[in-house]
């Protein structure tokens, strides 16, 4: 992995979306020599968004006009893009009355690589780590609980811990765009270095699950998190 890296940078490859992109395109191939998934499977800006929905939300359906009044585009375009990844396995669909239901396939053999790029690419992670790094102040950002230990229940909360001074009229008007793009709800605790820091003592890291299970750190890192705690 670590020479896949040093290629893409040698090649002049410095947006992290590329990045992730061209490693997650070598795993899909890695695991699977005969797949039919384009390589311009993230290309799309609709398919993106749509992308981004299913695999965040694996277990549920939407229909092509739900989908249209959650993002505005046209029911062509939608159209367009659903029949496209529906043939190449990538969604399944199912009658319910009039209504034809799509739906992530989870059996699909590449289904945890699929989940794991779209994630750092255009999911919930990236989509996160795009937000926060434009939102001055905050000095640390993590998701935690079983979001990050990727166990969370169907269509569950995803929590983050921030930390930092910042505007707060900012980060609400932030989550909520995300929430609609996601189709999850976000909860978020807001903490100033000494607050977040008075947290840590009160709850030690072996009793609060905040600070002891599972992250994924959106600004920041462990060493914050270790610096903040002393």
């Amino acid at each position: 992995m670590e020479t896949a890296w040093l290629l893409l940078w040698s090649q002049g490859k410095k947006n992290i979306f590329d990045v992730h992109l061209s490693i997650g395109y070598n795993v899909l191939n890695m695991a699977n020599k005969k797949t039919e998934l384009p390589l311009a499977l993230f290309r799309s800006k609709t398919r993106q968004t749509l992308l981004r929905l299913f695999f965040t939300n694996p277990d549920e359906s939407y229909y092509i006009r739900q989908l249209q009044a959650s993002f505005g585009t046209s029911v062509g375009t939608l159209h367009r893009e659903l029949t496209h990844l529906e043939e190449i396995g990538v969604l399944v669909t199912e009658e319910k009355g009039k209504l034809k239901l799509y739906s992530v396939d989870k059996d699909h053999s590449l289904y945890k690589e699929l989940k794991n790029i779209v994630a750092k690419t255009i999911g919930v992670e990236a989509a996160l780590k795009g937000e926060l790094a434009d939102i001055p102040g905050i000095k640390l950002a993590f998701t935690y609980g079983s979001f990050a230990s990727g166990q969370e229940t169907k269509s569950g909360d995803i929590p983050i811990c921030l930390m930092g001074k910042f505007d707060q009229a900012k980060m609400k008007t932030v989550l909520a765009r995300l929430e609609k793009q996601l189709g999850r709800n976000i909860v978020s605790t807001s903490l100033s270095q000494s607050e977040f820091r008075k947290e840590l003592k009160k709850h030690p890291p072996d009793l609060h699950e905040m600070f002891s299970g599972p992250k994924i750190f959106l600004v920041g890192g462990g060493d914050v998190l270790l610096a903040s705690a002393r």
